[in-house]
């Protein structure tokens, strides 16, 4: 197997490397509310408690207004993953699949409204990096889709959220991780999400970091985190595992 250390490793981007990053400043230049498109937003500041990763101007552009900020609970969606060996991983989601973020991610992803970036950075940034990890020891591990989506979709949704969420705590991206074709999981019960994700992953290459933290955008029963662990053997004593979503909720 090859190494893990060159082709699949992504070092955290400069803001100008985003792929989105003229989006972002020209709206931060406006000042509107990406949500209620009314009231103007709200800068982030640098003594703010939830933003203890990268303190660029770019990190701290507003894109809600401070009403919309303090309508969602952050951070309070937490999900469990219950492993076959016993054991668990707590996972943490930026905001519950609720309203208003539930028709955003909708928007986005089913509808490809790419206007809707803006709100789920806001979101992005909301999370902060599990303890103690940073970019000499960590990898983002975010779920990848498959060829036949990315051509479906025209954009890669997850992977531009994954590269700002790495720009955010300034830590690597790990892309070594694929997937093979399978119906969609959206609709499905657990136990069917956990059949048909079942051997659906696999690696290129195996994460050199000691710490792994698997990202997805929406986490309802945590069957796809859960198949990429243990159909890929990653709670086998060599990685603290970590799990982290946008959104939770069924």
């Amino acid at each position: 197997m090859a190494s893990g250390k060159s082709q699949y490793l992504i070092k955290p981007p400069t803001w100008w490397q985003l792929p989105f990053a003229p989006a972002l400043v020209w709206q931060g230049t406006l000042g509107r509310c990406q949500l209620c498109r009314l009231n103007p937003c709200t800068t982030i500041q640098k003594t703010d408690p939830q933003t203890d990763t990268h303190q660029h101007w770019f990190n701290r552009l507003g894109f809600l207004c401070a009403a919309c900020d303090a309508s969602v609970d952050w951070q309070a969606a937490t999900f469990r993953l219950n492993l076959a060996n016993g054991d668990t991983i707590d996972g943490v989601a930026s905001a519950a699949y609720t309203y208003p973020y539930e028709r955003v991610m909708t928007r986005y992803k089913n509808q490809h409204n790419l206007t809707q970036l803006l709100p789920l950075v806001h979101a992005v940034r909301k999370l902060a990096p599990p303890p103690n990890c940073h970019t000499h020891n960590s990898v983002i591990l975010p779920v990848p889709t498959t060829t036949k989506r990315l051509r479906e979709r025209g954009f890669d949704a997850l992977g531009w959220l994954s590269v700002y969420l790495s720009f955010h705590w300034q830590i690597p991206l790990f892309t070594g991780l694929a997937r093979h074709e399978r119906k969609r999981q959206q609709g499905l019960s657990r136990e069917a999400r956990l059949t048909n994700v079942k051997q659906a992953f696999y690696f290129h290459a195996r994460p050199q970091a000691r710490h792994v933290i698997l990202f997805d955008d929406v986490v309802t029963t945590g069957a796809t985190l859960q198949a990429i662990i243990e159909d890929n053997r990653l709670a086998d004593g060599k990685y603290r595992l970590y799990a982290r979503g946008i959104l939770h909720g069924v």
